[in-house]
């Protein structure tokens, strides 16, 4: 094929970091290949044998007139510059990096305002459980208002009694009884003031500690959930820091392919009224454009979603335009050996800690419920201060102060009998929480197994697609030239154009696949924080 003549005088493709060191090559290999291909063209022998292989629907016939030359001239140098994605996405009302989200996703988070709540509601049941461990001092005052006494007289017993009434019937004169004439004071308002010292002996000692022990572990393990769920905030902040980078990043890379579509079509435009091309270029421009067109639309509409997910983890409203602080297409991160990861992950993981401290706490729950259902012995002792005086007979209207101390032993069936099956319920529960935990080791090394797998694979791919890329560009200006030369339809200059979209597309997919393989591997590892 004349075409695949051409690229034979294509030079050799160096190795160039610079955009601008690389326009330099390329417009250096598109001079030799136009003059290559204008040779072809002008070469009598060659120009009969490549004539008859040309498609005569769209293909160029003959030289365009000078003034749609050099319009079409202008065109192409257009649509062969290079995207450059970096530099497009720095652009914004608003510039942003990874670290400015994962900041805002931080101070902003809902989950983890309610986890760190949950730690500081756990940390204060563990100090009122230690609270339990001190004896305990009840205070008490009250009033009372007593009814009335009726009391009797003191009488002598019963044989005085028959002699006085003996006397008394003989006329014996009889003196008074002094003891008919004594009463005994009642006091009607009772004013007690009483405090009581009750000291858990059985209860502190085999109950008390593995409770105050349970509340702690409890604490230290929404500690790590808290940890947890910071880890998700951030990993969820990367993504959609990445996701909208892809966004971003695609809709740039059609915009740039929807402004070539244009000026090819208007090119198509300017060789038809030469009377170089026919109507069909004409059509399968505008397709070409219409087709783009729709796919820049919907690149577009996953802009706005990105950007609205991203305002959301952020916790603000964003500019319709938001900058990327972020090199994309970079190496990926050193990953180390897998089996250290492994190990690492097992031994940070917040997750693994957080069950850890939950079995513990189960475990001193379990005690604590067995030490209930034996009888509990406290230490009890009292002081009151009382109106009328206790401790007199008899009762005198004033305040006085009493003590007293014993030892209560303490014993119920019902609660021994509750203690028994919520003891037998912890002892399930732990049961539960050891197999959860053993699934829970072996989700998370596949876990660090797989993305470990993704970031060397996606490492490859992205490496592929900047080759793919590099080809892509080359050639499309092979066929550009070609085309500008009449060697070959229009349709292959569009087919290099979709490859090249296609190309450019991939590298986006393959660099924000890896910064995103490469978050979720730290997160696997334990290591997001």
């Amino acid at each position: 094929m004349p075409h695949s003549s051409s690229r034979r005088c294509d030079l050799e493709r160096p190795s160039l970091a610079s955009p601008a060191a690389r326009r330099t090559v390329r417009f250096a290999r598109g001079r030799a290949l136009a003059l290559c291909c204008s040779f072809t063209l002008l070469h009598p022998s060659v120009r009969a044998q490549t004539t008859a292989e040309v498609p005569p629907a769209d293909a160029a016939p003959g030289a365009l007139t000078a003034e749609a030359e050099r319009e079409a001239a202008v065109s192409a140098d257009a649509a062969h510059s290079v995207l450059d994605i970096a530099e497009s996405l720095a652009k914004g009302d608003v510039v942003i990096g990874v670290e400015d989200v994962v900041s805002s996703a931080r101070e902003t988070s809902s989950d983890i305002r309610a986890a760190s709540a949950s730690q500081r509601a756990a940390e204060a049941s563990a100090d009122a459980e230690t609270v339990t461990l001190y004896p305990q001092l009840h205070l008490s005052a009250s009033y009372r208002r007593l009814s009335p006494v009726d009391a009797p007289p003191l009488r002598r017993n019963a044989e005085l009694q028959a002699r006085a009434v003996a006397r008394q019937a003989a006329g014996i004169s009889q003196p008074p009884d002094p003891l008919s004439a004594v009463r005994f004071p009642s006091v009607a308002d009772v004013y007690l003031a009483r405090a009581e010292l009750v000291v858990p002996i059985s209860q502190a000692l085999l109950a008390g500690l593995p409770r105050v022990s349970a509340a702690r572990e409890r604490a230290a393990a929404q500690q790590r959930y808290s940890r947890t769920v910071r880890q998700d905030v951030e990993l969820s902040a990367h993504e959609s820091f990445y996701e909208y980078a892809r966004a971003r990043a695609q809709h740039l890379v059609l915009q740039a392919s929807h402004v070539d579509a244009m000026r090819r079509r208007d090119e198509a435009l300017l060789q038809i009224r030469a009377g170089v091309l026919g109507r069909a270029a004409e059509l399968t421009a505008n397709r070409q454009l219409m087709h783009i067109g729709v796919e820049l639309e919907r690149s577009g509409a996953a802009e706005a979603a990105a950007r609205a997910r991203l305002s959301q983890i952020m916790g603000r409203p964003l500019p319709q335009t938001i900058g990327i602080r972020e090199v994309l297409l970079r190496e990926g991160a050193p990953l180390g050996a897998l089996q250290q990861l492994l190990a690492h992950a097992q031994r940070t993981r917040p997750e693994i800690h957080s069950l850890a401290h939950t079995i513990e706490a189960l475990d001193a729950e379990h005690s604590a419920a067995s030490a209930s259902v034996l009888p509990s012995v406290s230490v009890v002792a009292g002081t009151e201060v009382q109106n009328p005086k206790p401790r007199v007979f008899p009762q005198q209207d004033r305040f006085g102060a009493a003590w007293d101390i014993g030892v209560l032993l303490e014993w119920s069936l019902s609660s021994a009998l509750e203690s028994s099956q919520r003891g037998d319920a912890f002892r399930a529960a732990t049961e539960q929480a050891r197999a959860q935990l053993q699934s829970l080791r072996e989700a998370i090394a596949f876990d660090v197994t797989t993305a470990f797998a993704d970031c060397r694979a996606l490492g490859k791919v992205l490496g592929i697609a900047q080759k793919q890329l590099a080809v892509a560009e080359e050639d499309y200006e092979v066929h550009m030239l070609l085309f500008r030369s009449g060697k070959i339809p229009s349709r292959e200059l569009q087919s290099a154009e979709d490859e090249l979209r296609t190309a450019r597309l991939e590298l986006v997919d393959a660099a924000v696949d890896l910064r995103i393989a490469e978050a979720r591997l730290k997160r696997a590892v334990g290591d997001m924080l």
